[in-house]
């Protein structure tokens, strides 16, 4: 089917209340669904579904309006626009085998976009938003748990946007999170799930949670911006990035954390964390990490350009009295970290360890651009005795808003000890 120019329009009835199908409109098996041919105008060539549905709160049902069969595509191009639902009602699914492919264009899914066992998502260039309407954290991206076959979401140009505040990339049935937590698919087997990010930008309006052996992040370029809050906030047991079990490969490109936690975790160094890793070791054997697809315990989760930001530079939304809390696993050699949180309540970052007089390496700079960092935790739990290590030859950089504080109280030099002299602004 080709919808090269004007408009295409299913279930357009006004303010509909209801609908009750599972499934409302489907691309036939091994069928094609071109929209655009990329000859015309922007947002020339339509294709509406349910465009009028009105909003479900606070929880939507899950309702798909548009299934790709098994062997099937859907290809949009520059000049097309896509509606798929209205208020926070309407999924696009890919069943199966099916693929999606996004050259450019406006995508607006109202619910979620669910990929199924050996589904392939690739988006190149346009827009793409995906549950942005309160849903209470429902609509997103989805993935199956224990996949079949090799299920990917690529993002190498354009803009994805997605959820409201607290939506996850993941499973609904995972407790949101990317893989439940166990070993199927097995470490290193041929059968994996995968988020790719070679460019473009992804805004993830929610939190993200690696947990299986053979799930991954893989991600070379491009920007990755996570904002724990919204129209709706994450909770305090929830943080907003966690690399818990699996595969990391973070080898260029910037992840952005861009407002610290608004709920507190409760003192702890597993909950209510802007950013959190587990261990290195084997992931087929509980909640470790790797840096290889096929080997266990390679220290390479954190290589090349790869910067891991805390705060956008502009944003001043508040966070809880904890801050951007870092709690990173020492058995990791981390890269490029910046600091940029000019202002704002409670925007200082907390740098520390999982336990008591552990010493952080980085490879890369350690750039306080502005705001505040505090290197080791006073409080519960206490860990002061943290120490940061240059390893390679980047440098430590204070500009000029910025403060760096010292918790520890061993003995020897606390501050961070970099081979290139330190900058201050």
């Amino acid at each position: 089917m080709n919808i090269n120019d004007g408009l295409f329009e299913v279930l357009g009835g006004t303010n509909v209340e209801n609908l009750l199908f599972a499934g409302n409109t489907a691309m036939q098996v091994f069928g094609t669904l071109n929209v655009g041919d990329g000859s015309g105008a922007p947002e020339s060539a339509r294709l509406y579904i349910g465009q009028n549905t009105l909003p479900e709160l606070p929880n939507p049902t899950n309702r798909r309006f548009l299934d790709i069969e098994p062997g099937g595509q859907m290809i949009v191009r520059s000049d097309a626009e896509v509606l798929i639902g209205g208020g926070n009602r309407g999924t696009l699914q890919l069943v199966g085998n099916a693929t999606y492919t996004q050259q450019g264009g406006t995508v607006n899914v109202r619910a979620s976009f669910q990929l199924g066992n050996g589904s392939l998502a690739t988006v190149n260039n346009g827009e793409l938003n995906v549950g942005v309407n309160q849903s209470n954290g429902g609509n997103s991206i989805t993935f199956p748990v224990d996949v079949t076959a090799v299920t990917r979401f690529i993002l190498n140009g354009g803009t994805v946007n997605v959820g409201d505040g607290n939506s996850s990339f993941g499973s609904p049935t995972a407790a949101g999170n990317f893989g439940n937590g166990n070993n199927n698919p097995a470490f290193a087997s041929a059968n994996y799930a995968s988020l790719e990010i070679t460019g473009g930008t992804l805004n993830l309006n929610g939190r993200f949670t690696l947990n299986d052996a053979n799930y991954r992040f893989i991600m070379s370029g491009g920007a990755f911006n996570i904002n724990p809050s919204g129209d709706q906030d994450i909770t305090g047991t929830q943080n907003a990035l966690s690399f818990n079990r699996g595969i990391v490969q973070h080898s260029g490109g910037t992840i952005t954390i861009v407002n610290p936690n608004p709920n507190a975790g409760g003192n702890n160094t597993t909950t209510g964390v802007s950013f959190r890793t587990s261990p290195l070791g084997d992931p087929d054997a509980g909640a470790f990490l790797t840096g290889s697809t096929t080997q266990a315990n390679i220290n390479a989760c954190f290589t090349g350009t790869s910067v891991i930001r805390f705060g956008n530079g502009s944003s001043t939304t508040p966070g809880s009295a904890e801050g951007f809390e870092v709690c990173l696993h020492p058995s990791h050699t981390y890269n490029n970290f910046v600091v940029n949180n000019p202002s704002g309540n409670n925007r200082f970052v907390w740098l520390y360890t999982p336990t008591n007089g552990q010493t952080l390496n980085f490879n890369g700079n350690f750039t306080v651009t502005a705001g505040e960092v505090r290197q080791g935790r006073p409080a519960t739990p206490a860990v002061p005795n943290v120490l940061v290590q240059g390893v390679g030859s980047g440098e430590f950089t204070l500009g000029n808003n910025a403060l760096y504080r010292i918790y520890n109280v061993a003995t020897g030099n606390p501050a961070p000890i970099y081979g290139t002299a330190a900058t201050i602004a």
